[in-house]
């Protein structure tokens, strides 16, 4: 794979790193603002608006409504998209070398992941749920939302109280940000309430798995 420059510069400097880890052992989740190396959110946001998207819905389990784009990976695929190929080397090797960084623990992209963008829209909404599953360790969210709005007008990434009602904390749609969010051990509830105005809430998500203490034999 080439390499092409995806993270901020800032990103290697010893100095913000450790700021990182602070905020990541006290809270279990943070956001990096101005996380990505200049033009690439703007790129990855002008060629995801370009394409369609297939509308996701689901009435068991966790609800939601949304739609979301995927592509296979261009070195798999044979495409030639330059924008998709910084994307795959972004979510398949340089994310997971920061969390790494910032966590002090291995994490690696699933064995077979591919690009999901997301897009909520007025109606859309995510029921509260924990992305608990045995081989999601940290997930991420890239945030590619130059619009804002207020919260009570939906769209905003809400972390829960164990009730997983109670919000105890509201992030607004970013853009250029990368949102880095604990699922092991410690289950991280949240949701996205409905989105009452026409808006675009455009992301990039993925998860990793990884090395914890807390699992059996190490890794999950």
């Amino acid at each position: 794979m080439s390499s092409w420059p995806t993270l901020h510069p800032r990103l290697a400097n010893a100095s913000v790193l450790d700021e990182l880890r602070e905020v990541w052992q006290r809270e279990r989740k943070l956001r990096i603002e101005e996380a990505f190396a200049p033009g690439l959110a703007e790129e990855a946001a002008r060629t995801a608006l370009a394409d369609s998207f297939e509308f996701y819905q689901m009435q068991q389990g966790t609800r939601f409504v949304y739609w979301r784009q995927r592509h296979a990976f261009p070195s798999a695929s044979g495409a030639s998209i330059p924008i998709l190929q910084r994307i795959e080397q972004l979510v398949m090797n340089d994310i997971p070398g920061l969390v790494s960084a910032i966590t002090e623990r291995p994490h690696h992209a699933p064995n077979l992941p591919d690009i999901q963008f997301n897009l909520l829209r007025k109606g859309s909404y995510l029921d509260a749920h924990s992305d608990h599953l045995p081989n999601r360790l940290v997930g991420y969210v890239v945030g590619l939302t130059r619009e804002q709005w207020p919260p009570e007008r939906g769209g905003h990434l809400q972390f829960l109280q164990p009730d997983q009602r109670t919000p105890t904390q509201s992030w607004a749609p970013g853009f250029d940000s990368l949102d880095l969010l604990n699922f092991f051990p410690v289950m991280t509830w949240h949701h996205i309430p409905v989105m009452q105005d026409a808006h675009n809430r455009l992301t990039l998500n993925g998860w990793l798995s990884g090395m914890s203490d807390q699992a059996p034999g190490g890794y999950v």
